[in-house]
Formats: structure tokens, C-alpha cells, sequence
């Protein structure tokens, strides 16, 4: 089966790979919008002093700033995730 449209003729097995790709790649946005708001919080809870990971809380101390190693770690993993942008923190 073939669909036309103006001058461009498309077959039925075309157009369901080119809805397969467009399906996987909208699977792939949503992970990466969620890893990107993982990411945020992880930096918010870092820039306010809250230590999530391997660290206990009797480790860390209210206030302190998160550190640079921290922050590098993240802005690489950002950068990885999104090579299109500069992520500068």
C-alpha cells in the first residue's frame, strides 16, 4: 500500500519505520528529561547543603557549600547527556 501526498509516494512499510523511530526517539526525550530533572535536584540539593549518595547526614553539615568535585561531576554528566549545550555552573 502506498500514500501520496502532492508528489511524494510513501509506502505503508516506510511509514511504520518512520513512526518506529519517531516512537523509540520520544522514549529516548523522556528518559533524558528525566535524568535532566534528576540532575536538578541533585544540584539543588547540593547547592543547599543536602547530601544525597553514599554520605550519611552526621556527615554533612547544614549549610555547607556543595564542593567543586561535586559540581564538575554533574556538569560533566549534563554535558554528556546534552552535548548541544554549554553547561556552566
Amino acid at each position: 500500500m502506498f500514500y501520496m501526498s502532492g508528489n511524494v509516494v510513501v509506502s505503508a512499510a516506510e511509514l511504520e519505520s518512520i513512526k518506529s523511530l519517531f516512537s523509540e526517539k520520544e522514549k529516548e526525550l523522556v528518559n533524558a528529561v528525566a535524568r535532566v530533572e534528576a540532575l536538578t535536584h541533585q544540584l539543588e540539593d547540593l547547592r543547599h547543603g543536602r547530601v544525597a549518595g553514599p554520605q550519611t547526614e552526621s556527615k554533612a553539615q547544614p549549610g555547607a557549600a556543595p564542593s567543586m568535585a561535586e559540581l564538575e561531576k554533574m556538569r560533566q554528566e549534563l554535558a554528556v547527556s546534552f552535548p548541544a549545550y554549554d553547561f556552566v555552573l
